[in-house]
């Protein structure tokens, strides 16, 4: 999945990255591959699928989440 191609309406709009791929998909959303215009980085962003915005708290699941990855650090992730 690594750099599939996105159709241009499968392209999410997410102000400050331009979305270069796609690096993988879940049960709960989506792994894009992202540049971070403000510092020109490489990055991944997980977007939850529309049907759980607001379900079920998954929502902070993925907040949750989002602050576990951050503490990581090693240089292959």
């Amino acid at each position: 999945m690594d750099g599939e191609p996105l159709k241009p309406r499968e392209i999410p709009r997410i102000p400050g990255y331009r979305i270069e791929g796609v690096l993988g998909r879940g049960a709960t959303g989506t792994v894009y591959r992202a540049r971070q215009l403000s510092v020109d980085r490489l990055v991944a962003l997980k977007v939850l699928h529309e049907d759980l915005v607001g379900a079920n708290g998954a929502e902070r699941r993925l907040q949750r989440e989002a602050r576990a990855t951050a503490r990581l650090a090693h240089p292959h992730i």
